[in-house]
């Protein structure tokens, strides 16, 4: 087998790299970068997708160096990796096996258990759950009639109200075009299964949908042509006569020809666009994406369209730290894409390990996609990937002197890099700051209303933040956890050694809100306590106020000339009081609060209903809110230096215990 070695022109057996070394080397000394050219590889045709990532591996074995390989041919891929790892190891990670004969007839095979769902196609296992815990409800697994491929699957836990009205939202709206559905219970799906769930399900083809009962197995296979087109294909269900105990499992077996369906039939008649080219491409693989993949719904990646004058964040590079969690992708670089000033040629998505669908999602929005071989595990795996990240862009692009960093599960609000623009020369003018971020830590509902106002905080909030490529080439990059140190990198890039007393800009109303309830350090009930009530700006053209004022000294005087003109909380009332403070009033109120232990400050901002869990959002030991939509700066006596302002017979508050 052989190839043809674009930049140097040489053909190199399949198994004798050496030849592309010298040119590999030509190619690197200046941006560790090398370009292939746009037909750069010829490999058998059910590789070939992978080709750019197989050859990386194997002269990556030989120069025992970390480097970025662009290839760009028809699948385009770029591919990062932080060690060399044995050929077969990598092929496997690819998930390259046989490919399933598209001229061949598909059985598909289909169980539902109490332990498990399973769905297997001409004898190869494509969906197994059997986890011995989770995967309880109703399973839809989406499948390509005309490939036998999975375009995705979906957990709906009916044992609860909220998975029934994720299902009817699914039913309703996110299975537009030609699919094959198989619905399979596993455990329970009986108890929160809505009348509106089966009526939908039973619209969709299913005669027994109605009948299923505590404990029933069920399963269900048919094919959606279109809005009118539906084909029940197989159905069983199966219901116990002990409610301690279940049935017999389900097991379905249907044959189906691919050739009945019409390859030539568009899958939505949107207007002809390179866009709407990537959307037809990834909607035929994938599914589940609501809006993107309904036909009615036009022009939905065509973007913001709308630039500002004096953009000076235009060729500033933004980092995407992304896993796999392709669905929260896409939400996130649809909110960012719009966003107003965005140049997609800046997007950089760095995908923690080798997921073709996150991968789909970047190519779907046109922007730039790096995989990352993982390094580490757990937090040690997400630290490793920030640092990669942050080495290649600023290694990529050496004028690059600034970086925005945001993560897969982040909603961008439209004002999104005016908001940076305005803030940007701050960095370079006062080296007592470390970032600027658009996330509040105490920006709630009811905490943030100022959309011009800005603060200086001690914390480093992350959460889309920008800096400065020296304080990573010249600190942060030497300094860096490796991967046998299992720390949050957020947290360890906000301890005081490492950030050396300096300070983040914010605003009072965040420009990100975190949407992901899912994550290595996030679970429903934490999110819905602490962000879910978070407040997005709305307003795609608000203009910061008094930017300047930001530098150290400025914002020390005003925060000194407020601090005399404030007027005083009437403190024989607690914070937990609705009416502590008075509402809708202009000027700004103070209040202090003991600072003799961390405790007392936690319970003041229970009280507030803000972040408890650690001290954030403090300048000098002071953190300033807005209670019912009144300015309130909250003082800690004796230890900030306002404190000075305190009238002698107002005793802090103090709360021991709540």
């Amino acid at each position: 087998m052989r190839f043809c070695c674009n930049v140097s022109g040489a053909i190199c057996p399949f198994n004798d790299f050496t030849c592309l070394i010298p040119a590999m080397r030509s190619q690197l000394p200046q941006s560790l970068n090398a370009c292939w050219g746009k037909n750069c590889f010829s490999f058998m045709h059910h590789i070939q997708k992978y080709a750019c990532a197989i050859l990386f591996v194997l002269i990556l074995a030989q120069l025992k160096r970390i480097y970025v390989l662009k290839c760009e041919h028809k699948d385009f891929l770029k591919i990062i990796v932080s060690d060399s790892l044995p050929f077969q190891e990598y092929m496997n990670q690819l998930g390259i096996g046989e490919d399933i004969d598209p001229n061949s007839t598909f059985q598909y095979e289909i169980l539902s258990s109490q332990k498990s769902v399973k769905l297997a196609v001409n004898g190869q296992a494509l969906y197994d759950d059997t986890k011995a815990s989770g995967g309880r409800g109703l399973h839809l697994i989406v499948i390509n009639p005309k490939s036998g491929q999975i375009k995705g699957s979906h957990i709906f836990d009916t044992f609860s109200s909220k998975g029934d009205s994720l299902l009817v939202e699914m039913l309703t709206n996110g299975l537009d075009g030609e699919h094959l559905l198989v619905f399979a219970v596993k455990d329970e799906a009986s108890l929160k299964l809505s009348q509106k769930s089966r009526k939908l399900l039973t619209d969709i083809g299913s005669k027994h949908v109605y009948h299923l009962k505590w404990r029933s197995l069920w399963a269900m296979i048919c094919w959606k042509g279109g809005a009118d087109t539906i084909h029940l294909l197989n159905e069983h269900i199966q219901h116990t006569s002990n409610v301690s105990k279940w049935p017999e499992p389900v097991y379905l077996k249907v044959t189906v020809d691919p050739k009945m369906f019409d390859s030539s039939k568009p899958l939505c008649d949107w207007p002809p666009s390179e866009a709407n080219s990537r959307r037809i491409e990834f909607c035929s693989k994938y599914f589940g994406y609501n809006d993107l993949c309904t036909c009615s719904v036009n022009n939905i990646m065509q973007g913001s369209q709308v630039d500002f004058s004096d953009n000076l964040v235009k060729n500033v590079h933004v980092v995407v730290i992304a896993s796999n969690r392709p669905h929260y992708l896409y939400r996130m670089l649809k909110s960012l894409l719009g966003a107003h000033g965005v140049n997609t040629n800046v997007i950089t998505v760095f995908i923690d390990g080798y997921f073709e669908e996150t991968m789909d999602v970047v190519k779907l929005f046109g922007v730039h996609g790096i995989f990352h071989m993982p390094s580490g595990v757990g937090n040690a795996r997400i630290s490793q990937n920030y640092f990669s990240s942050f080495n290649v862009i600023f290694s990529l692009y050496p004028e690059a002197q600034h970086c925005i960093v945001l993560e897969e599960d982040l909603e961008v609000s439209p004002d999104f890099f005016r908001y940076f623009s305005q803030t940007i020369s701050l960095l370079d003018t006062d080296e007592s700051l470390y970032c600027i971020s658009a996330w509040n830590d105490q920006g709630y509902a009811h905490s943030s209303e100022d959309t011009t106002l800005l603060y200086r905080v001690e914390t480093m909030p992350g959460l889309g933040w920008m800096f400065k490529r020296d304080l990573f080439e010249n600190e942060l990059k030497d300094q860096w956890p490796g991967p046998d140190k299992q720390w949050d990198w957020d947290m360890w890039i906000r301890h005081p050694e490492v950030r050396k007393g300096r300070e983040c800009v914010i605003p009072d109303v965040s420009r990100t809100f975190h949407f992901g309830e899912t994550g290595l350090n996030m679970n429903s009930h934490f999110y819905q306590t602490y962000f879910s009530t978070r407040k997005l700006n709305n307003d795609a053209t608000a203009r910061l106020k008094n930017v300047n004022d930001m530098c150290k000294d400025k914002y020390e005087r005003n925060m000194h000339r407020m601090m005399q003109n404030a007027l005083v909380l009437d403190h024989s009332k607690s914070p937990c009081d609705e009416e502590f403070a008075p509402a809708n009033a202009s000027s700004h109120y103070v209040a202090y609060f003991g600072s003799h232990n961390s405790t007392n400050f936690i319970n003041v901002v229970k009280c507030l209903r803000l972040w408890d869990l650690d001290a954030r959002g403090l300048h000098k030991n002071a953190f300033r809110t807005f209670i019912r939509k009144t300015p309130v700066i909250f003082v800690g006596y004796p230890a900030s230096p306002y404190s000075i302002y305190k009238p002698v017979d107002i005793k802090p508050l103090s709360f021991e215990q709540l």
